[in-house]
C-alpha cells in the first residue's frame, strides 16, 4: 500500500491545468498500486504560512520557553513535516504563470 501526498496550490480549482494534471497522474498511481491512499492538502482552501519570525524563534528556542504563537508555528511546521515523511509519493500540482511558478 502507497501513501499519496498530493499538494494543490492552483486557485483556479477545475479549470486548473496543473490540478488536471496531477489528478491524471494520482489516477494513474491508483491503477498501479490499487490499495494506495491519498491525502490532498489544498493551498488555497488552507493557505500555510510563509516562514516568519514566530518559526525560527520556535525552532531555536527550548520548547518550554516557547510562546503561544511559536508553539503554533512549529507544531504546524513539524505536521507539515511528518506528512512528507509519511508520504510514499510526493504530487505537487503547482500552476505555471509566464512559463514560471
Amino acid at each position: 500500500m502507497k501513501k499519496i501526498l498530493n499538494i494543490v496550490s492552483s486557485p483556479r480549482g477545475a479549470a486548473s491545468n496543473s490540478i488536471q494534471l496531477a489528478d491524471a497522474l494520482i489516477a494513474r498511481l491508483q491503477q498501479q498500486y490499487p490499495d494506495s491512499t491519498v491525502t490532498k492538502v489544498d493551498l488555497v482552501k488552507s493557505p500555510y504560512p510563509h516562514l516568519e519570525e514566530a518559526h525560527l524563534a520556535g525552532f531555536f528556542t527550548p520548547a518550554e520557553q516557547h510562546t503561544d504563537k511559536e508553539r503554533e508555528a512549529v507544531r504546524r511546521s513539524d505536521e507539515a513535516v511528518q506528512a512528507v515523511k509519511d508520504a510514499d509519493i510526493l504530487v505537487i500540482g503547482s500552476p505555471m504563470y509566464n512559463f514560471t511558478i
